[in-house]
């Protein structure tokens, strides 16, 4: 039996952030639009009770909501 391949939400914005890093000799000030986007992508799955390897703890995820949305 073949095992299935487990979804991965958010990978192609994580992998955009590898992408963006190598590219800009880890640089991280260089690559806040995908680091954006990734973050933006696990406050949705986390809104919905979901989950992503991709994502970091569910509590780094509220602060990034939060910071998102100061009130």
């Amino acid at each position: 039996m073949f095992a299935r391949k487990k979804l991965q939400p958010c990978k192609e914005f994580a992998c955009a952030i590898q992408d963006c890093l190598r590219k800009n000799d880890f640089q991280e000030e260089e690559c806040t639009e995908q680091i954006l986007k990734l973050a933006k992508c696990c406050v949705e799955l986390h809104k919905n009770g979901l989950k992503s390897d991709c994502c970091p703890k569910d509590e780094i995820i509220v602060q990034i909501k939060e910071n998102m949305n100061p009130s």
